[in-house]
């Protein structure tokens, strides 16, 4: 998860100059990230059994 969210960090750096383009790139890849945590978790608790444990 850590070289993924540094990985999508890469064209914000490069963006930086531009405003516009760098709020885009922001909150796309904000969404990006939040999409795959909720994916991630998703499958760690229920298709690996995780969360069986606790129900």
């Amino acid at each position: 998860m850590l070289s993924f969210s540094a990985l999508l960090s890469v064209p914000v750096i490069i963006a930086k100059k531009r405003n516009g383009i760098s709020r885009n790139i922001i909150k796309i890849s904000g969404v990006i990230s939040f999409c795959f945590g909720i994916y991630y978790m998703y499958n760690l608790g229920f298709t690996e059994g995780l969360f069986t444990y606790w129900l």
